[in-house]
């Protein structure tokens, strides 16, 4: 025979603990027992957060919800923008479950054209823009307003003078007429020749202008401005037009811009008399520029 204890509660000798009631019905698969701080005992379930994988290749505008975030440690967007514009609409702050899931929405291909990868909140305000594979934004409810955890995207310009521009003798000229390299993120402005910050964003730009000539003493060197104001200018120094020995010249800076201040390339003529600054290839007369957002 085997020998069994029947009880409905359990206390330590001398009854310096509380007695523990136990459950009056058995555990579900899994369950585990619990106290509810007066000794009360019963079966609970274990609640464990999950991982969800959502990915959207045919709707274009995709709307998170209660039942994407709700029971869930972290949420994972994967979005293809290659085809058109796509948006993600975060959940209304306060959801259910949102304050202890962290979001991430993730580009998993390149967009093509002008297309691009739009995160907004529940308004439709624009939270975050993506335009290469890779690029994302992770975040969270916090203090009930979106706290942006980590993030990458990627704006970058590079163009090159597509002609000879002459530059007056002791004066500057705005390098206009480029072609393009490369162009990601629609930073560029065809009608002004400028890189403009996109609109309600802040960070900054890394530049680098390379300045060449078609004249063995030259004189002339790049130059940039930041919204009209001279930020960059390469500058050898003399007055003899056979000091002007620069056959090329770069300059290279990192500027702290906010939403629709412009990068524009200038070119520099140090030299009292005329001088020409080449373009007409890749090589020559050319630019780059990273934006680099801030939260």
């Amino acid at each position: 025979m085997v020998a069994k204890l029947v009880l409905d509660q359990l206390e330590k000798t001398g009854g310096a603990l509380t007695a523990l009631t136990l459950p009056v019905a058995n555990a579900t698969a899994s369950q585990y027992l619990q106290n509810n701080g007066s000794g009360v005992m019963s079966w609970s379930t274990v609640t464990a957060g999950g991982v969800t994988n959502i990915k959207h290749t045919a709707t274009a505008t995709v709307t998170l919800v209660e039942a994407d975030v709700s029971g869930k440690s972290s949420l994972v967007v994967s979005v293809d923008p290659s085809g058109g514009n796509m948006i993600v609409n975060l959940p209304a702050l306060g959801t259910t479950g949102l304050s202890s899931c962290i979001i991430t929405v993730v580009s998993r291909a390149d967009a093509t054209s002008t297309f691009s990868l739009i995160v907004k909140d529940s308004a439709g305000t624009e939270v975050w823009t993506g335009y290469q594979k890779n690029d994302f934004i992770t975040l969270c409810e916090s203090n009930s307003v979106w706290l942006v955890l980590d993030h990458k995207e990627t704006y970058f310009a590079s163009r090159w003078l597509t002609a000879n521009l002459t530059v007056g003798g002791s004066t500057t000229a705005h390098l206009t007429g480029f072609t393009e390299i490369s162009d990601i993120g629609n930073m560029w402005d065809v009608a002004t020749d400028r890189v403009v910050v996109p609109t309600g964003m802040s960070g900054f730009f890394d530049i680098n202008v390379m300045s060449a000539a078609d004249t063995t003493y030259p004189g002339t060197g790049p130059a940039y401005k930041i919204s009209g104001v001279w930020k960059g200018l390469w500058n050898w120094g003399g007055t003899d037009g056979a000091q002007y020995n620069i056959q090329t010249g770069a300059i290279v800076g990192r500027e702290i811009v906010t939403t629709a201040q412009y990068f524009e390339a200038w070119g520099w003529n140090k030299d009292t008399a005329t001088k020409v600054i080449a373009g007409g290839e890749a090589g020559k007369t050319h630019f780059n520029v990273t934006f680099t957002r801030t939260y």
